[in-house]
């Protein structure tokens, strides 16, 4: 979901209906989050490097790789675990 909000120099927040005109006040800042895309192409279909790297650089989560994309990284090491990642994707 998308949201829309002004802070003020304060730090104060306030919610913005998702249609609103508005005045914003010098100092203040508009934050407007929109949601993402939905990606392109079949997602367990994508190179696994690619999701390691995602991962590693703190876009996808260890259990979204492997849930979603049916990539298998080592916790510890983020390496491929190749033979675990072929299962997930044959579904065995």
């Amino acid at each position: 979901t998308s949201s829309c909000v002004v802070v003020s120099p304060d730090g104060e927040v306030e919610r913005l209906p998702s249609k609103v005109t508005t005045i914003v006040r010098k100092g203040h800042l508009i934050v407007n989050e929109t949601s993402g895309g939905g990606g392109w192409g079949a997602a367990r279909r994508r190179d696994p490097k690619s999701v390691q790297h995602d991962v590693v650089e703190g876009l996808v989560s260890v259990e979204r790789a492997r849930e979603h994309y049916g990539v298998a990284l080592h916790p510890s090491s983020m390496a491929i675990d190749e033979d675990e990642t072929r299962r997930l994707r044959e579904g065995v």
